[in-house]
């Protein structure tokens, strides 16, 4: 009995061990491709995707990955082809971001705030917003500006 438990408990870490990491495309422009089960399509905003995914990346384009694990986002806006863990080694592509800023984020694509945004800005003057949060949707603003999704 103790056996077969210690085998399942290993087994567990094992899995959770090589599972790869979560990413969800946080902004897709441009054609991005992926490479899924040997099949070739484009990548949607929203799309959770394994860090072992082939990416194609073509010049022109601009993608950003919100990590589902961590506190990170990867940025690629230059020609690229190969994996997510790939790309995460490229210098510059991978941000550490504040826990507030994984907060807004999380669970939206880039089209839940640029509406918003592309009014004039992100206005936080008739709401309460803590400094944290500012400096957040301050440092958002930047990312949909250099991606070119605000003016």
């Amino acid at each position: 009995m103790r056996r077969s438990v210690l085998a399942s408990i290993l087994f567990l870490i094992c899995i959770f061990t090589f599972a790869g990491q979560k990413y969800t495309a946080f902004i897709v422009k441009g054609n991005i491709t992926i490479v899924v089960n040997g099949h070739s399509r484009l990548m949607k905003k929203g799309d959770v995707l394994d860090e072992t995914i082939f990416i194609n990346v073509p010049q022109g384009a601009f993608l950003t990955l919100r990590s589902n694990d961590k506190r990170h986002t990867i940025t690629m806006n230059k020609n690229f082809k190969g994996t997510i863990k790939q790309m995460k080694k490229i210098h510059g592509a991978r941000v550490k971001r504040t826990v507030t800023f994984m907060d807004i984020i999380r669970g939206k694509t880039s089209d839940d705030f640029v509406n918003e945004m592309s009014v004039g800005g992100f206005n936080t003057r008739g709401i309460f917003c803590s400094e944290e949060e500012k400096k957040a949707f301050k440092e958002l603003e930047l990312l949909f500006e250099e991606s070119g999704l605000l003016d």
